[in-house]
């Protein structure tokens, strides 16, 4: 088995597009949210029908109302936005307060 950095290096870019961040929802309008990242800036994330989601009081993205503090995974866009197809929260504070 090769264990060259060349190798390894499809492996490593195959996970390139992969998008996860953590943090605070700000804004939604049930299909879209928009989360200010507990690491500093802002990540809109887009649904699809497959998104899968684990929220408190619901099983839907419509469920997920500003102020709650979500752990998306999914697929980054160019642009920095994800295509979510994970969303879990619920009306958490993760400002360490």
């Amino acid at each position: 088995m090769d264990w060259s950095p060349a190798a390894a290096a499809p492996a490593a870019g195959a996970q390139e597009n992969r998008g996860i961040t953590v943090g605070t929802v700000t804004a939604t309008d049930g299909t879209t949210l928009t989360v200010g990242a507990i690491l500093g800036g802002t990540v809109v994330v887009h649904s699809t029908p497959s998104t899968e989601v684990l929220a408190l009081g619901g099983g839907r993205i419509a469920d997920i109302a500003a102020g709650y503090s979500v752990f998306v995974h999914g697929d980054r866009n160019p642009d920095g936005s994800i295509v979510a197809s994970l969303i879990i929260g619920g009306p958490l504070d993760l400002s360490g307060k």
